[in-house]
């Protein structure tokens, strides 16, 4: 598949795109597989029949979902070319769909480009500059024609002093494909609405807004059904969704 192929390709069905906050480990996600359903990174592992697997971070190459889960599943993976095709040889290739970013933000002249984050419906043009690969996945599902795009597992916070669902008890856990060993996140640095933050957590808060508030994407239906602690787009919740949008 190419990527002019995603043009309106799920055109007025809803999409999920789901992430691996903690809330994830409380969701039923049985009802997603009757939907379009973006795995972003670890968030593989909740919904290993997904349609989607979308990626923009090299580090997933160390880990169990990315080289050993990811090659036996049947879903089409969106891979950031300059990051991730020299670590793709072991997924097949016509599962592998690679992109590029424009630049939201500049690390090293630690400045914004706002145009970075405006959404645009041509799949062969650069997708938004991404913090999170969530803000990727978006752009994507909105490509595909998707409406509304539902976020899952998006927190920006701790539950339970854990920022991931697999730090649960009965959940897969993510562990280095190479030493078995399980990774362990950040200390936690602070607290909105009396939850546990880390200094990824107020950078995706931050990415959001901006995505969120860029004009050019008011328009476009994104509700947070995660449970966490974003208030920047509609806040609804996973049984409302699927109530209200679960026939599209």
């Amino acid at each position: 598949m190419e990527l002019k192929e995603l043009q309106d390709k799920h055109k007025g069905r809803t999409a999920f795109v789901v992430g691996a906050g903690p809330s994830l480990h409380f969701q039923d996600v049985e009802p997603l597989k009757n939907h379009i359903t973006l795995a972003v990174n670890s968030g593989v592992l909740k919904v290993p029949f997904c349609d989607y697997f979308v990626s923009d971070d090299e580090g997933v190459a160390v880990w169990n979902y990315y080289m050993d889960d990811l090659p036996k599943l049947k879903c089409q993976c969106l891979l950031y070319e300059d990051k991730l095709k020299k670590f793709a040889s072991h997924i097949p290739e016509e599962r592998i769909i690679f992109f590029k970013h424009k630049i939201w933000y500049d690390i090293h002249k630690k400045k914004k480009y706002p145009e970075g984050v405006e959404m645009t419906k041509d799949a062969e043009k650069p997708i938004i500059g991404a913090r999170t690969s969530v803000g990727t996945a978006i752009h994507f599902a909105y490509i595909m024609g998707c409406d509304p795009i539902v976020l899952l597992g998006s927190d920006c916070c701790y539950t339970d002093m854990k920022r991931y669902f697999w730090q649960f008890n009965g959940e897969k856990k993510v562990v280095k494909a190479s030493n078995g060993r399980v990774f362990l996140p950040p200390l936690q640095v602070g607290k909105m609405n009396n939850r546990m933050l880390d200094n990824h957590c107020y950078d995706f808060i931050e990415y959001f807004h901006d995505l969120a508030f860029c004009e050019k994407n008011k328009n476009i239906h994104i509700i947070d059904a995660s449970g966490g602690i974003l208030n920047c787009f509609e806040k609804m919740d996973f049984e409302t969704v699927l109530g209200k949008y679960g026939d599209r």
